[in-house]
């Protein structure tokens, strides 16, 4: 193969990944902008249980430790790592009374907010003392 078709193919491959790229922060954008819009970041409260590098679930975007989670009685904050805001996930403090368990089970639990569905782990909903749903 001559140099300029190598070339030519490695070009193909980066514009391809540059696209493919940018798809996906749009979309990570597309679906935590709403939810960042809708509850912007307030401070948690002086006594508020923090835990680092959690792992969230909202909507098509896995957060596995790239959130810094804070609960206290009035709402669920949700701090991204330097990583996570790379791609465009911004904080936002999301109502306990907004939040509607769909199922609780195990170390994982599935609730909406809004339209947007989102897994969790189980120890920030049974600080804020959240009941647990019955099974279905």
């Amino acid at each position: 193969m001559p140099g300029w078709a190598v070339i030519l193919v490695i070009l193909l491959v980066v514009m391809v990944d540059f696209v493919v790229i940018g798809a996906i922060l749009a979309g990570c954008r597309a679906q935590w902008n709403p939810l960042r819009e809708r509850h912007p970041p307030v401070d948690p409260a002086p006594d508020a249980v923090t835990k680092r590098f959690q792992s969230f679930k909202v909507g098509i975007i896995n957060l596995g430790w790239s959130l810094h989670v804070s609960v206290d009685t009035s709402h669920l904050h949700l701090r991204p790592t330097r990583l996570a805001r790379l791609i465009g996930v911004c904080a936002t403090s999301v109502p306990w009374d907004d939040i509607h368990i769909e199922r609780a089970k195990g170390r994982w639990w599935k609730a909406k907010v809004a339209n947007l569905t989102m897994y969790g782990p189980a120890w920030c909903f049974e600080l804020a003392q959240v009941d647990e749903p019955d099974s279905n």
